[in-house]
């Protein structure tokens, strides 16, 4: 039996390479695989970076249509580089998107902004101390919000995905450096919203 019919085969496995393979030779399982591995990851980037979910939704379907409609000639061989083409597929396609429309940005996820929160050593909230909380979550929003949008997706990128500042970079298309400054000053801008409210 060829490779190329074993690919085709309704059993797939989620193995580096083969899922790739088995993906661009066609094999619907495997899309379905990878559409569930990575398009939660996707959404919630998208979300981060527009304040919509519907918008984020949206994006991301018509990203992994694109995906499997030039699945034949998809520049790569393991599903690391496969996330990472994703990613930045995903960052093309925003940009684009902010060019040609209007879109207003809302407030961050709110797990983002928590994440941060607990990153910072803020306690877990108890009862007495919501109102706080509250404030704070809404003055590290408003911090995100304001952020360039560049400085924003490097900071969603780094906190809520765990990428090296190299992936940043790669996602980026920016220098190794300048995705650890853009990261460095976003917690830096972090840090002084923490450092007014803790006061």
């Amino acid at each position: 039996m060829s490779l190329h019919s074993r690919l085709r085969e309704d059993s797939i496995s989620d193995s580096d390479v083969s899922l790739v393979e088995a993906l661009k030779a066609g094999n619907s399982k495997a899309f379905d695989s990878v559409y569930r591995r990575y398009a939660p990851m996707l959404a919630d980037i998208a979300y981060g970076l527009t304040g919509s979910r519907e918008a984020a939704d949206d994006t991301v379907q018509d990203l992994f249509l694109r995906i499997w409609q030039g699945r034949t000639t998809l520049p790569v061989t393991s599903t690391a580089d496969l996330k990472f083409y994703l990613i930045r597929s995903l960052r093309n396609r925003l940009v684009s998107e902010h060019r040609h429309s209007s879109v207003v940005e809302r407030e961050q996820r709110l797990a983002l902004v928590g994440g941060q929160r607990m990153a910072m050593g803020s306690p877990a909230p108890g009862a007495d101390d919501k109102v706080l909380v509250n404030e704070l979550d809404k003055a590290f929003s408003k911090a995100i919000s304001g952020m360039p949008p560049r400085m924003r997706l490097a900071l969603i990128l780094r906190t809520g995905q765990q990428l090296t500042n190299r992936q940043i970079a790669d996602v980026l298309e920016i220098s190794d450096m300048a995705a650890a400054k853009l990261v460095s000053r976003a917690r830096e801008i972090l840090r002084d919203v923490w450092d007014r409210h803790r006061e």
